[in-house]
């Protein structure tokens, strides 16, 4: 075995902590014939060019020494600013309104499509296309100001050859957070390309996600069912798994819990003080049974003036006294048995002449009636805000 130089050492040792310099190999060379001797080593490589034993003197190891901690120094400066700026802008990330909400545990924020900012956790990770191409079958149109949105999205790798694919969620947003269903497509890079390999969940089952996971060959899915046959609302859970490569998938499913129901609610409008208006008030409902039920959306709410509908309520994802602001759409709501969901009523402008009602009629999104309830609301010039997992109406 040939003796290892003190070229030999200090080059492995600085190696290790310069791979941050733009130019580690040159970074090193510099160093070595500051503090070894430029005879004594040639450029690029460890190889001594004159002669020099193993044992260096003592004032080369003091200087060796010197050098090694400002590498190590500098190479902690960089790491700890690349682990700031990485920090930074997973908090900027995190602060951005959430997009997505049907099946498996991660939510991701909503992701623009092409003439949008691209979104640097798609584009970074492997197999991800921040814009990949949307479905031309969603109802855009139903909502006011739909525009198709990318929601919740994963990777998933098939354990026969290795290949990563990526699934996405596809939805439509209207100006006031009103959604359609979402539409869950799998895609892989076939010649450079992204391709469209299958449809998960098509736009016509009416499901809204709420969560997106991925497992060894396929995704979980969670989300409501509004499909034909089903219990609109239900929150479900289906598995989705592929033997070859991604072009078909198996799926199971099991019921996570029901659509709240009518007779499993009590209702009832509370006064709220404080926020930017002040008082406000709140539509609240709370599960009195021994069951979790799920909740969902924009409640439609007409005020009712003996028995005689005088007005709805305007939906709104927000506004001064608050509603759904880290968000773009409403949240799936899992109302736990003596829990209580909020939705905020507030003027967007007063009306005095507006004749108030002295009741409420509600439906829930899944067409559940509930009320009348009492309450002296105009019937105009309010907004609702959509359901949340707050008593207060706050998310």
């Amino acid at each position: 075995m040939s003796k290892r130089t003190l070229a030999d050492e200090l080059r492995s040792v600085l190696l290790a902590h310069s791979m941050d310099a733009p130019d580690p190999d040159q970074t090193v060379d510099q160093i070595l014939a500051t503090t070894v001797d430029a005879k004594s080593v040639q450029p690029g490589t460890s190889e001594p060019a004159g002669k020099r034993g193993w044992w260096p003197s003592p004032q080369l190891l003091s200087a060796a020494a010197v050098i090694v901690l400002v590498v190590l120094g500098a190479a902690g400066i960089n790491l700890l600013s690349k682990h700031n700026g990485q920090s930074a802008g997973a908090d900027k990330s995190a602060a951005q309104p959430a997009a997505g909400s049907l099946a498996g545990p991660q939510r991701s924020t909503g992701s623009p499509l092409p003439g949008q900012p691209k979104r640097p956790d798609v584009a970074q990770a492997p197999g991800f296309a921040a814009n990949p191409p949307a479905p031309t079958d969603l109802p855009c149109s139903s909502i006011p100001g739909g525009q198709v949105v990318v929601g919740a999205h994963t990777t998933f790798t098939l354990t026969s050859t290795g290949q990563v694919l990526s699934a996405y969620e596809f939805y439509c947003v209207g100006s006031n957070g009103q959604r359609t269903a979402s539409e869950v497509q799998v895609f892989g890079v076939r010649d450079g390309k992204l391709s469209l390999l299958a449809t998960l969940v098509a736009a016509s089952k009416d499901g809204h996600l709420s969560q997106l996971s991925s497992i060894p060959n396929g995704v979980r899915i969670q989300g409501t069912d509004n499909s034909p046959g089903a219990r609109p609302g239900d929150l479900v859970s289906i598995t989705y798994t592929t033997s070859d490569g991604g072009t078909t998938f198996e799926s199971t499913g099991e019921l996570l819990a029901k659509a709240c129901q009518a007779a499993d609610l009590n209702v009832r409008v509370a006064t709220v003080p404080g926020g930017v208006t002040g008082e406000h008030q709140v539509l609240r409902l709370t599960n009195h049974t021994a069951n979790p039920c799920v909740l969902e959306g924009f409640p439609t709410v007409y005020s009712v003036l003996d028995g005689r509908q005088l007005g709805s309520l305007l939906p709104s994802l927000s506004g001064p006294s608050g509603g759904v602001t880290r968000a773009r759409i409403p949240p799936v709501v899992v109302l736990i048995p003596g829990g209580t969901a909020g939705a905020i009523i507030e003027y967007a402008t007063a009306h005095p002449t507006c004749a108030p009602g002295n009741q409420l009629s509600i439906k829930l999104p899944t067409g559940v009636k509930l009320g009348p309830v009492a309450a002296s609301l105009s019937a105009c010039g309010l907004f609702i805000h959509p359901l949340v997992d707050n008593a207060d109406g706050l998310n």
